[in-house]
């Protein structure tokens, strides 16, 4: 096992940082990069819309000339996602579709790929319920599932293993990579989720409430086989660093253990982490207009 530097990004959704941040992590001394899922800009969009964005992100990250193990999120149509990597398998020279091959030995660490979401997910689910494989909806639609519990035969060596995914395991803690920010909007019954929550807190519209979203299930199985090490996305205010427990971590502190979110490649920010052969790790926040923003305190403040 030897020291790497790994890039970390997570949710695209194809609002036109792309470029810059290809360009960003060209200047990085990079032996590989993880792309934690979520390229569309719309969850409801026609599958062509989709395709056409999954294949454009594909191609402009492949030009970073290091390996790219890659994962949807849970704006990712199924059929549109796999039709793209079909599609363009002659033409990608470092992108590799994990969201099947969920273990990749990489310099003598086990990479382990966790890819879709337990709620809100339009065809890669994490379901503990579920066994893992393809299926079919009522209505005809291809999904995926990923059982956690497979995670128990996937994962050998605790120590040498970092779990990717895209969505986060529940950890408690005032600033962890599971809290999100809803809105209480007068006059509806359920908080509001997700930007429109955002845009009406912003806007004095509503009031901030915070909750931690985080897969319960997964965080169990992480405790269980000793996980040590894990990144993820999915919710862009929740960009930290911490410990299973939610302790805060520093940004470039080496620790044995190593949970956190760099932040949402849509708002230009991206994540590098040091692993180190002794089993630490670290995580420094980029961001490509030079604005490490801390998106927690913009909402609740």
């Amino acid at each position: 096992m030897k020291d790497i530097n790994v890039g970390i990004v997570t949710d695209t959704h194809s609002n036109g940082y792309d470029t810059k941040i290809v360009e960003a992590l060209k200047k990085h001394n990079l032996e590989a990069i993880t792309y934690l899922g979520d390229t569309p800009s719309n969850m409801n969009a026609h599958p062509q819309e989709h395709f056409n964005e999954i294949a454009k992100a594909l191609q402009n990250f492949d030009e970073i000339g290091v390996p790219i193990f890659w994962i949807p999120g849970n704006y990712e149509d199924f059929q549109a996602y796999k039709v793209a990597f079909q599609e363009l398998d002659d033409k990608l020279n470092w992108v590799y579709d994990c969201s099947e091959n969920n273990s990749v030995e990489f310099e003598g660490h086990n990479f382990v790929f966790v890819p879709g979401a337990k709620k809100y997910t339009r065809g890669f689910h994490v379901n503990n319920q579920i066994k893992t494989g393809n299926y079919k909806t009522q209505e005809g639609i291809l999904i995926y599932n990923f059982n956690p519990n497979d995670l128990k035969q996937i994962v050998q060596n605790p120590d040498k293993t970092i779990v990717f995914a895209h969505n986060p395991c529940k950890i408690e803690g005032d600033n962890s990579i599971d809290l999100a920010v809803h809105a209480n909007y007068p006059g509806e019954p359920q908080p509001v989720v997700g930007p429109y929550a955002h845009q009406l807190i912003k806007s004095k519209q509503a009031t901030p409430i915070k909750s931690h979203e985080g897969n319960e299930d997964l965080t169990k199985i992480l405790k269980e086989i000793g996980i040590q090490k894990f990144f993820s996305g999915d919710i862009h205010e929740a960009a930290s660093i911490v410990d299973i427990n939610g302790n805060p971590i520093k940004e470039g502190q080496y620790s044995k253990q190593l949970f956190a979110n760099p932040g949402p490649a849509k708002e230009g920010d991206y994540g590098i982490v040091n692993l180190k052969n002794d089993g630490t790790a670290s995580m420094t926040r980029y961001n490509i207009t030079g604005n490490k923003r801390n998106y927690l305190s913009e909402l609740l403040n």
